[in-house]
């Protein structure tokens, strides 16, 4: 049997050159973090910084296990090795989540196409009342000053407020060392992200008209314009304006209370504040006539599904990745990929194993 191994490693300087800093510091912040980007932006920032984060891993009981901790230095290394004892990492589990969510039309059975129809039929008639709706909370938040001033506050825990609180309880989790608090914070990164992946495709691909667009342009409704609107050159449409449905922070707020009222559900305690919680800021999309009825409602269902996706993704049992020190006995072509980063550099080791017999 032979067996031959190369590795190649790519490094990029980290130190920024002195003109490169003045040039990106006239940058606005407002050109890097807007939309559904700022939303990924800061999951990807909780990706990078929990990558590791799969400490805790659940047993065939269904328990929490604690895995041996590495200590974290300078650089964060996604290491096959460390792989094959706890499971794929982090990206390999938000891929996997990507795969297996968008594949999740293609397999469904009886049952998921009776739960299909129904979310569809209430859809419909939410979509029937969408104007009638909006008009009784526009009455409602004029009559009472306290709900127009607290509305604006509770709504931004479905944007910043919300992912500013899944970041602090991750650093909580990482200083205290808490192996089911990382775990947490890991799931609620891939929530954040697969439900901001198709919450952003399916703004695209309807072009929803928002209700405060729909009353300065007379409509009694918002209007649908579909992927084409995207193309459209004319300054008026496009936009913020036409991303109505669903709504991003419905479905933001609703992955974080899912995986927390999945990961602590010992007591009804969390679970009935999560999602409670989580309603009253997809109605306070309504209360800022930015969002129909119908689009929260999708929004929560959008949440709702990729939280308990990812967290059934955890409790899977995963197969051990193969080490470097076994290659495949029948012989074949592996290989490897591991990014690095430190404060100094940054790059992608590339392993390439060839096993013949």
């Amino acid at each position: 049997m032979a067996h031959l191994q190369l590795d190649f490693l790519g490094v990029g300087n980290m130190k920024p050159q002195h003109g490169m800093n003045r040039q990106r510091g006239q940058r606005p912040a407002a050109t890097l973090i807007r939309g559904g980007g700022r939303v990924l932006l800061a999951c990807v920032l909780l990706a990078a910084l929990f990558g590791k984060a799969t400490a805790a891993t659940l047993g065939g009981d269904g328990n929490l296990t604690p895995q041996p901790d590495t200590a974290l230095v300078d650089s964060l290394q996604l290491q096959s090795q460390d792989q094959s004892q706890t499971g794929p990492g982090f990206f390999g589990r938000l891929w996997g989540d990507i795969v297996r969510q968008g594949g999740s039309p293609f397999r469904m059975d009886g049952t998921d196409l009776l739960w299909l129809g129904g979310a569809t039929a209430i859809t419909a008639g939410l979509v029937a009342i969408d104007e009638p709706f909006d008009n009784q909370v526009k009455d409602l938040k004029e009559r009472h000053n306290w709900i127009t001033n607290s509305s604006e506050i509770v709504t931004e825990f479905g944007g910043n407020y919300g992912i500013g609180a899944a970041a602090l309880f991750a650093g909580y989790s990482f200083i205290w060392n808490d192996p089911k608090g990382k775990e947490t914070s890991a799931m609620l990164a891939q929530a954040l992200i697969t439900s901001g992946l198709w919450t952003r495709l399916g703004k695209f691909l309807t072009g929803r008209e928002r209700p405060s667009n729909a009353y300065s342009e007379g409509h009694t409704t918002g209007q649908w314009y579909g992927p084409l609107l995207q193309c459209n050159g004319d300054n008026r449409f496009g936009g913020p304006k036409f991303d109505a449905f669903p709504s991003g922070h419905t479905a933001t707020v609703f992955a974080i209370a899912t995986v927390f009222a999945e990961q602590y559900n010992q007591t009804l305690t969390v679970p009935i504040l999560a999602y409670g919680f989580a309603g009253i800021v997809g109605f306070s999309r309504t209360l800022e006539h930015t969002h129909w009825i119908s689009d929260v409602f999708v929004g929560a269902l959008l949440g709702y599904l990729c939280g308990r996706d990812v967290v059934a993704g955890y409790r899977l049992p995963q197969s051990p990745a193969p080490t470097d020190s076994s290659p495949p006995a029948e012989g074949g072509l592996r290989w490897n990929v591991s990014p690095f980063l430190t404060s100094q550099a940054a790059g992608v080791g590339i392993t390439l194993s060839v096993t013949s017999r």
